[in-house]
């Protein structure tokens, strides 16, 4: 996976924020795991160790 830009970065982690207060249906559950990803690629491609 591609990092992506650190505008992106955000608007993901916004996202994931939003969704995390909301029902965990299926759909949300692999947007938010998707998300995920794309977060720790993106922080990884700053060097940033991965959260445990």
């Amino acid at each position: 996976m591609d990092p992506v830009s650190e505008i992106e970065y955000h608007l993901v982690v916004a996202e994931f924020d939003a969704l995390w207060g909301r029902p965990h249906s299926d759909a949300n559950r692999r947007r938010m795991d998707y998300m995920i990803c794309v977060i720790a690629a993106f922080e990884e491609s700053r060097g940033k160790p991965p959260a445990s």
